[in-house]
């Protein structure tokens, strides 16, 4: 959710890059893990193509916040959010 977004020919599209590194022991069970995550496209923060959204954290925190934490934290309902509404 927090690097994804829907865009004109994808649903779910991931819009950064990462690397992961999986480590393992010499008897081949996995000893740990680490991603790096890359060129997050910053852009689309402010401005999406048309048939295409802003990133999906968004959309979750503001549908699935109470009505005391919209209160809380002076949320608005999504469609009166302009980035998210282009």
């Amino acid at each position: 959710a927090f690097g994804n977004a829907k865009t004109a020919h994808n649903n779910n599209s991931s819009r950064f890059g990462k690397f992961i590194q999986v480590n393992y022991q010499e008897s081949g069970t996995v000893r740990g893990a680490y991603v790096e995550k890359y060129l997050l496209e910053k852009s689309r923060l402010v401005y999406q193509e048309h048939n295409e959204r802003n990133y999906h954290v968004f959309y979750y925190l503001l549908a699935g916040a109470s009505e005391e934490e919209r209160t809380a934290f002076h949320l608005k309902k999504p469609e009166e959010y302009h980035y998210l509404n282009q």
